[in-house]
């Protein structure tokens, strides 16, 4: 059984096995040591604690001489405020998880 798509199939199996081969390469071999730039302490106070604080200091209550004043968002810019707050933050801790390829953000009304 010699036909012309007999011989195609072939050759593009052929094709498919030979791009599925891996071959290791000897990459870390090439790359310098690692040698990280800030302590988790600098790193923490740059990136992770600003939006941490615009999140967490968004509501507050405080009781005084004058008596209760309530703070929250109200304005559609102090909402997205929060929510930008919040983004930050999910994107942070799913980019320091190993595995993760994709950053799945939070939808507008979740």
């Amino acid at each position: 059984m010699n036909t012309p798509i007999t011989k195609a199939y072939a050759l593009a199996t052929a094709i498919a096995l030979a791009a599925c081969t891996h071959t290791p390469q000897e990459a870390s071999a090439a790359l310098p040591p690692f040698k990280p730039a800030a302590s988790i302490q600098n790193l923490m106070a740059s990136i992770v604690d600003p939006p941490a604080d615009g999140l967490w200091e968004s509501v507050s209550t405080e009781t005084s001489i004058k008596g209760i004043e309530e703070r929250q968002p109200r304005t559609d810019p102090e909402w997205l405020a929060v929510r930008h707050n919040a983004i930050v933050l999910q994107g942070i801790s799913i980019g320091t998880q190993d595995g993760r390829d994709e950053l799945p953000l939070l939808e507008k009304g979740s």
